[in-house]
């Protein structure tokens, strides 16, 4: 029996009975009725189940969508939903949605969800593809380099500014890359893959120009690299010399010699040359340059 007289579709809770006449080839008798039945509900069969989004990371929302559940009574279908993590059961996550608070990367998500028309429930369905939680790179918001301007012998300092990484087990790490800018090229600088560095131990000298790259990374993944401001290397002036006179006395015809100190040195290393100037009871004779002046020329 697939309908009634209207033609309406049985379901569950239609109650049915049949009658039966004899006939003898002459008379058909009066008919017989059996026993009414009530026809019991139906669960809903079949149906596939999907989670999304993929990939899904730490901060990731994930749906389970349940589909093409069948009803043979025709009542509407929904879906009852259990997640699974590693293979052990969420507790009280009956919803359509898990947020990431229970799952880390690296971790399978499963979800489960059977279809049921408020009466009774059909075959559980496994969705069909498990979801394996990917690791997230890490970001930095910038990269500052301190001082910017240092001599050769001062200690540059590179700083990652604003670490974030939303899994919880990766730590904060970083690798450097120093550049030398010429023109408009910037040329790696070898051995330089610390946060510090000192322009001299690399050959820099004064008027160069340098930055610093700093990349995130936790342990899979690498994160966008920042870079610094340019700083620029400057020179030290030498040291005030502490200048003397040979011989320390002597008379107008005597030749003195001017002597800049027997210990001068340049703090970075360079090569010194001195310029001379020669007074007569305060007096500067603007045309007396060299080492060597005697009284009676000045």
């Amino acid at each position: 029996l697939v309908s009634d007289e209207d033609g309406t579709p049985s379901r569950g809770g239609d109650t049915l009975h049949c009658e039966v006449r004899a006939n003898d080839g002459v008379t058909v008798g009066e008919a017989g009725t059996s026993e009414s039945v009530t026809l019991g509900n139906s669960a809903p069969t079949g149906g596939s189940v999907i989670v999304g989004p993929i990939p899904a990371y730490e901060g990731t929302t994930l749906i389970c969508t349940g589909t093409e559940a069948v009803d043979a009574d025709g009542d509407t279908v929904t879906w009852l939903y259990m997640w699974t993590v590693d293979g052990e059961v969420v507790e009280g996550e009956e919803s359509e949605t898990l947020t990431s608070e229970h799952f880390d990367k690296g971790q399978v998500v499963l979800c489960t969800a059977t279809p049921t028309d408020g009466v009774s429930e059909g075959t559980p369905v496994a969705s069909k593809i498990p979801v394996a939680i990917q690791n997230t790179p890490p970001q930095i918001t910038a990269a500052t380099l301190s001082p910017l301007e240092a001599a050769r012998g001062e200690v540059l300092t590179c700083n990652a500014e604003g670490w974030t990484d939303p899994d919880p087990a990766d730590l904060e790490s970083y690798t450097y890359q120093w550049t030398k800018q010429i023109a408009d090229e910037a040329l790696p600088i070898e051995g330089a893959i610390t946060g510090e560095l000192t322009p001299g131990d690399h050959g820099l000298l004064p008027g160069d120009t340098l930055s610093c790259t700093i990349t995130p990374i936790d342990s899979d993944t690498t994160g966008e690299a920042m870079t610094s401001a340019l700083a620029t290397v400057i020179n030290l002036a030498p040291q005030t010399p502490s200048p003397s006179l040979d011989p320390d006395s002597g008379a107008v015809g005597t030749l003195f010699t001017c002597q800049p100190g027997s210990e001068e040195t340049d703090s970075e290393g360079d090569a010194l040359e001195f310029s001379y100037q020669w007074a007569v009871n305060g007096h500067i004779n603007p045309e007396a340059t060299e080492a060597q002046a005697s009284p009676t020329l000045l």
